[in-house]
């Protein structure tokens, strides 16, 4: 208080200690306080909440889009294979008109696409079957939840 006169300093004591000024204190000190310090702890402890909802939802969707997917490669899969069976693919084989044969079937089973690959031309262009190819087919290298590859897919 360097610098104020003895006047100003007694004024500020006695604004300071008069019973306004206290009661004026006790009334906003909630709001100018604990009110920023309880609004910050309710939104951490919101956020946290949020996160773990969108957490939950996810993986819940994710969860629903496995299981999907396993129905429809299991179903892709049991469909091809029938088809690899077929006496009507030995035909078409037999008699050249494979890529017909194949046209028909892809559209009646609802598939993108339904092809042939032989071993030696897949692996030119897909290094991972390559080595496949190379180590041994079924060297357990595939997780033991889930159903092979299939050559068709779904739209």
């Amino acid at each position: 208080m360097r610098g104020l006169g003895p006047l100003t300093v007694s004024r500020l004591a006695a604004f300071l200690g008069s019973v306004r000024v206290r009661l004026l204190v006790i009334a906003l000190m909630p709001m100018l306080v604990l009110l920023p310090v309880l609004l910050g702890g309710t939104m951490w402890r919101w956020s946290n909440k949020v996160d773990d909802i969108l957490v939950n939802k996810v993986t819940g969707d994710l969860t629903i889009a496995d299981q999907y997917l396993a129905r429809l490669v299991e179903l892709s899969g049991e469909q091809i294979d029938a088809v690899a069976r077929s006496v009507a693919m030995q035909d078409a084989l037999g008699t050249g008109v494979t890529a017909a044969f194949l046209e028909r079937e892809r559209d009646r089973l609802g598939l993108d696409f339904l092809r042939i690959e032989t071993a030696a031309r897949t692996a030119q262009h897909w290094p991972v079957i390559a080595a496949a190819l190379h180590r041994g087919v079924g060297a357990g290298h595939r997780r033991a939840d889930r159903q092979p590859a299939q050559r068709g897919g779904r739209a």
